[in-house]
């Protein structure tokens, strides 16, 4: 639960930052509503790619470059050791990209229902 809290106030604090710098105006509901979105959507894509894993495919990119550059090949004889070896390296496994996928759902959330308001 800290963990929620603690990425909700830094993405807030992401967004008061965001606002700041990109609306040098006063505040209004659509620029709070632009804001909350903006950061929302890099948390939610960031987060989806954590929670599917999806950054394996650079580990696999990595292993081919390492293979056509360097004698890699003589620590890991195949993309399955350097896997496996890759796992024992990252043996703890986190629920940070699932904490970070809920709340910028609440960000985007948040976003859609302030911006139905400032557009009536």
């Amino acid at each position: 639960m800290l963990k929620f809290f603690g990425i909700l106030v830094v993405s807030l604090a992401a967004v008061f930052v965001f606002n700041v710098t990109v609306f040098e105006q006063p505040n209004t509901l659509r620029r709070i509503a632009d804001s909350l979105f903006v950061i929302g959507i890099f948390m939610f894509l960031f987060s989806l790619i954590s929670v599917t894993q999806a950054g394996n495919v650079f580990s696999g990119v990595g292993y081919v470059v390492r293979n056509m550059f360097t004698n890699f090949q003589t620590k890991h004889a195949s993309f399955y050791d350097y896997r496996r070896s890759k796992d024992k390296d990252s043996e703890e496994k986190s629920t940070t990209g699932f904490t970070v996928l809920v709340v910028s759902v609440i960000l985007l959330t948040a976003a859609y229902i302030i911006g139905l308001r400032a557009m009536s």
